[in-house]
């Protein structure tokens, strides 16, 4: 009996876990407290992300100071030797020659003489162009009026390619060649010459000077009519001409076989230099040059080409010339050499290059307002001197002084 008791209590549920009923109630409010709280926090609240991309639309405005720095526009480029021009002086023509008779003691009043013994100009022409006096060598200088050589027993002087020599000239000729002559005469120091454009007495003495004092007379271009040949005077680039070859005594000269040879400019060195150095380099201003490992020596800016597009691998730009000083040694011309403008280091205004615009009045610059309306800012124009490395210095402005706020973005 006892066990059928025992086994009926054990069939009856277990309560014990509903023992107490309040507490699950009250876990059970916390936890929708819990969630409507966080969905009340989604509402008000935004992630990073989207408060990013909703701000993404707004402008801010960025500022920066008037600076007072040293803005240097400095720059090294990298050049070459270039040999200066060079003139060929071909002789095609012999040239005239001199008689043995005297020509009327009256220059002015010459008559023609007719005699056997003056060959003719055309008679002249079918002889051979030999160099018979070698008078100058290389290295040598040579101006207007130096003696280039002789040649079939006759000398050819080198005057201005200025003067235009077209035909024989004797007294009272008249023309530009004329002028030319007596330009050239009265630059050379002679007196009594006149710049008259006519061949008058005192413009045949000077010539008459001229060729004696490289121990000649003057040629009768015609018969017993002493004058200027065409063929004796030799047009030259340059008052100052260095002689590269000279023909030797006995040398037969053709188109192919030149009497001389003449640089008539100097070798410079000449670099390429992009659109953003160029501000760096003006004519007459002076540059530090690097040959190899040699000291640096000062030179001078003596010309600037024209802009040049890029091409057989030279990058686009302008052709920088620089004077070649002297060189106290031998110096491998294949050898780059290094360029650095030289600039001086003064302090002045500066501004950011990206706070700078442009429009048809020239470049300004904005001033942040007090408000939020960005369209109804105060410009400043600014006048640009030099720019490097994002800044730019400017000329001082009474309304852009050091320190003052500038808009650079926004």
């Amino acid at each position: 009996m006892s066990d059928l008791i025992s086994e009926d209590q054990d069939d009856e549920p277990n309560l014990s876990r509903l023992r107490y009923p309040k507490r699950i109630v009250l876990f059970l409010i916390v936890v929708f407290l819990l969630m409507g709280s966080a969905f009340g926090a989604g509402l008000f609240f935004q992630s990073p992300n989207n408060i990013a991309l909703e701000s993404s639309d707004t402008v801010l405005e960025v500022t920066a100071k008037v600076e007072e720095r040293v803005v240097s526009a400095g720059s090294t480029v990298t050049g070459t030797i270039q040999t200066g021009n060079v003139q060929i002086i071909n002789v095609t023509e012999v040239p005239a020659s001199a008689s043995s008779v005297d020509a009327s003691d009256d220059i002015a009043t010459q008559e023609k003489v007719d005699t056997s013994e003056i060959e003719s100009s055309s008679s002249q022409n079918s002889s051979r162009s030999v160099v018979s006096l070698q008078t100058i060598s290389i290295g040598d200088q040579v101006g207007y009026g130096t003696l280039l050589g002789e040649v079939s027993g006759r000398p050819l002087i080198a005057v201005p390619d200025s003067i235009p020599l077209y035909r024989n000239i004797s007294m009272e000729s008249q023309g530009n060649d004329v002028q030319g002559i007596q330009k050239m005469l009265i630059s050379m120091g002679y007196l009594g010459v006149k710049e008259t454009g006519r061949f008058d007495w005192g413009t045949f003495d000077a010539m008459r000077r001229l060729y004696a004092a490289s121990g000649y007379t003057l040629p009768y271009i015609s018969d017993g009519i002493q004058g200027v040949s065409l063929n004796e005077l030799v047009p030259v680039v340059s008052a100052e001409a260095t002689v590269l070859q000279a023909a030797r005594v006995g040398t037969i000269l053709t188109s192919e076989v030149p009497l001389a040879k003449l640089q008539t400019s100097p070798d410079i060195i000449v670099g390429r230099v992009s659109t953003a150095q160029i501000d760096s380099y003006v004519v007459g201003d002076r540059v530090n040059l690097l040959f190899g490992a040699n000291a640096p020596l000062e030179s001078t800016v003596t010309s600037i080409g024209p802009y040049k597009s890029e091409s057989d691998g030279v990058s686009a730009g302008y052709d920088v010339a620089i004077q070649l000083p002297k060189l106290d040694e031998p110096f491998d011309r294949s050898i780059p050499i290094s360029i650095s403008s030289i600039t001086e280091e003064i302090a002045g205004p500066a501004i950011p290059l990206v706070a700078i615009h442009q429009d048809n009045s020239g470049s300004y610059v904005e001033l942040p307002n007090t408000n939020d309306d960005s369209s109804s800012r105060n410009r400043v124009y600014v006048v640009v001197l030099k720019q490097n490395k994002g800044w730019a210095s400017i000329e001082e402005n009474k309304d852009l002084p050091v320190g003052a706020n500038i808009v650079v973005s926004g």
